[in-house]
C-alpha cells in the first residue's frame, strides 16, 4: 500500500516509521512520558543518542510560596510502567525520529508539507476519496492512505468533518528559554535553585492563571524553562536576565473533532487533537497515534476504499476517546475541577476522570496503546466470526 504523509513533525514521522515497519510504502515530506517512551523503545529508539534525561523526580508547588503539594520519585517508574519517563529537546526528538524514519526506508520529500520554508502554500486541494493531494505547482500525489500530520491548523480538517474548524485563542502565552546549566551554577544568587537539578520537572502554578514549568534536557546540560502566562502579560527585567532568547508562542485550543477520519484521509497528531502544554502529553499522544495506525495496517495488503475505511475506524476506535480525554485534561487543568470532569466524562465512558495531581499521573502513564490495539483487533475477529 502506498501512504503519503502530510507533515514531517513528531505524528509525522511515528506515523511513518511505523507503517514502514508493517511493510508499506511510505512518503514523508518534550518531556516524553512513559506510554510515548514504551513505543519509541519497539522501534529501536535511541534515548542516549537523542540526548534524553531520565527523569528521577517531579516537584509540584505553589507558584508563589514554592510549597511542595505534590511530589513524585520516578526511579522505579520502569518496573510500574514499563517505561521510564524522559525529559527531551522537541529538536533532539524530531532528530531521531527522522534518522528512525530514513533508516526504515521511509521516502521523504520536500513540497508534500502544508507549507514551504518561505511560507508559501504548498498543497491546495486534498481528495480524500481518490487519495490525491494537490500541489501548488499543478502536480499530484496519489496515495492509497493520506495521514494528516500538518499539525493544529491543519486544511484537512476540512475535508473530514466538511467545515472548518479553527484555532481558537485560549487567552495565554508561553514564554520559552533554553539556559545553560553552567550559567545558572555559576552565579551564586541562583545556584542554590539548582540544588538536585539532574532529572528534576518541576510545575509551579500561581493559582491565578500562571504557571512555571522547568526541566532539564540535552543530556542535563541546558535548562528548558516556560513561563505561561496571561497573553496581555510579559515578562519582568529579572525573569529574561539569563534567557538570551526567548520564544513566545502563543497558546491555541481547538474542540474535539466527531470524526478523524473519512475515506482514504486520516487524521493524527496535532491536527486531530491539538493540545495545551499542561498534561505534557502533546509528543507522547502523536507517537501513539503513529504506533496505532502501524499496528492496524499491519499485515493489510487491501488498497480498495472500503477496506481501508474500515481499518481508518478500527484506528479512531483505539484512539479517539483517549486522545480527546487528553485534550480536555490539557485544556481545564487549571481549572475548577467540577468542569474539568464534565468536559472530559464523554471521552471517559465507564471511568472515572483523574482530577488531582496523582491522579492524572496514573492515568496519562499507564496507557497504553499496544493493549488498546489488541483489544480492537480482539473485539472486530469475536464481530467477524460471530
Amino acid at each position: 500500500m502506498k501512504i503519503i504523509i502530510l507533515g514531517s513533525g513528531i505524528a509525522g514521522l511515528s506515523a511513518a516509521i511505523a507503517l514502514r515497519r508493517s511493510s508499506h510504502e511510505v512518503l514523508v515530506p518534550i518531556h516524553l512520558a512513559p506510554n510515548g517512551t514504551r513505543v519509541l523503545l519497539t522501534w529501536g529508539f535511541s534515548p542516549l543518542r537523542a540526548q534524553l534525561v531520565t527523569a528521577h523526580r517531579s516537584i509540584y508547588a505553589d507558584g508563589k510560596t514554592l510549597q511542595v503539594n505534590h511530589e513524585e520519585v520516578w526511579d522505579g517508574v520502569e518496573g510500574v510502567y514499563g517505561a521510564r519517563f524522559y525529559l527531551a529537546h522537541q529538536v533532539d526528538l524530531w532528530g531521531e525520529l527522522e534518522l528512525l524514519a530514513r533508516e526504515a526506508g521511509v521516502r521523504c520529500f520536500w513540497g508534500l508539507g502544508e507549507r514551504g520554508r518561505g511560507g508559501e502554500r504548498l498543497i491546495v486541494e486534498q481528495d480524500p476519496e481518490n487519495g490525491v493531494v494537490m500541489l501548488a505547482d499543478g502536480t499530484e500525489r496519489k496515495g492509497d492512505l493520506i495521514v494528516a500530520a500538518d499539525g493544529i491548523h491543519s486544511r484537512a480538517v476540512k475535508y473530514v468533518v466538511g467545515f472548518d474548524n479553527p484555532a481558537r485563542k485560549t487567552g495565554t502565552a508561553c514564554f520559552r528559554c533554553l539556559i545553560p546549566s553552567e550559567e545558572i551554577l555559576g552565579d551564586e544568587e541562583t545556584r542554590e535553585l539548582m540544588e538536585g537539578h539532574e532529572g528534576l520537572f518541576r510545575y509551579l502554578p500561581d493559582g491565578e492563571g500562571r504557571v512555571l514549568v522547568w526541566y532539564p534536557c540535552r543530556g542535563n546540560k541546558v535548562q528548558n524553562i516556560a513561563h505561561i502566562v496571561p497573553e496581555h502579560e510579559g515578562l519582568g527585567a529579572r525573569e529574561g536576565e539569563k534567557a538570551k532568547d526567548i520564544k513566545l508562542w502563543t497558546l491555541l485550543s481547538r474542540d474535539p473533532l466527531p470524526t478523524w477520519h473519512k475515506s482514504r484521509l486520516v487524521l493524527i497528531g496535532d491536527a486531530a487533537h491539538p493540545m495545551l502544554p499542561m498534561q505534557g502529553q502533546a509528543g507522547s499522544q502523536a507517537i501513539e497515534d503513529g504506533a496505532a495506525l502501524g499496528i492496524m495496517f499491519s499485515n493489510f495488503d487491501a488498497t480498495d476504499e472500503k477496506s481501508i475505511s474500515d481499518r481508518l475506524k478500527m484506528f479512531a476506535n483505539v484512539r479517539m476517546n483517549k486522545a480527546s480525554a487528553m485534550q480536555k485534561l490539557s485544556d481545564m487543568t487549571l481549572g475548577d475541577p467540577e468542569d474539568l470532569e464534565k468536559a472530559t466524562q464523554p471521552y471517559m465512558p465507564g471511568e472515572t476522570v483523574p482530577v488531582t495531581v496523582a491522579e492524572q499521573i496514573r492515568y496519562r502513564f499507564s496507557q497504553n496503546v499496544f493493549k488498546d490495539c489488541e483489544k480492537e483487533l480482539e473485539k472486530v475477529k469475536e464481530q467477524n466470526s460471530g
